[in-house]
């Protein structure tokens, strides 16, 4: 098994990256690490002082630190929980046990789902390789506005607002009349 440490955009955030991975089935962020009944793997990870935020995809963990350590002094200690983690095969996190937004049972307005849909095809991939990702949140049909949640490496990074003005209103707005504006909640 490899792990691979990449440096993201966001000079807080680190992405490791595992091939062949299988966190889990759905975005989750830990954002605690005295919530109660955590991963055995986000409790770890959590136990190394300076990170606060940890951000699992499917086969990549983006971790968030604080400014009182540099990376090269987290990084083996983040590999070597990982690593463990997949020895012992406590490496996967149930997204159902762990998600922290409910699930909503109304479908997606029409442009919703053109949205979702570009997000899926032009977007996510990108955001994903710098160890983030993006969320549809609501549409506006008054304003023609788009609202979405940045994740990950992407919530807070100095890049965000190039990303939403020059990426995803870009393509949104090109591909689709009724949006007229994109903004990150």
């Amino acid at each position: 098994m490899y792990i691979e440490a990449q440096f993201t955009p966001n000079p807080a955030v680190m992405k490791f990256k595992v091939d062949n991975a299988n966190f889990t089935e759905k975005e989750l962020i830990f954002d605690n690490r005295l919530q109660d009944g955590l991963p055995q793997i986000i409790q770890e990870l959590f136990s190394i002082e300076s990170i606060v935020k940890i951000f699992v995809n499917n086969n990549f963990i983006s971790i968030e630190k604080d400014n009182k350590l540099p990376w090269e002094c987290l990084q083996s200690d983040i590999i070597t929980i990982i690593n463990n983690a997949f020895l012992g095969e406590y490496y996967y996190i149930d997204a159902e046990k762990y998600s922290k937004t409910e699930e909503s049972n109304k479908e997606l307005c029409d442009i919703g789902q053109k949205v979702e849909e570009l997000l899926d095809s032009h977007i996510r991939h990108f955001l994903e390789q710098d160890g983030g990702n993006i969320q549809f949140h609501s549409f506006d049909e008054v304003t023609g506005t788009v609202v979405v949640t940045l994740q990950g490496a992407c919530s807070g990074c100095p890049s965000s607002t190039t990303t939403i003005k020059d990426g995803v209103e870009r393509i949104l707005t090109f591909h689709l009349d009724e949006v007229k504006a994109v903004e990150a909640i």
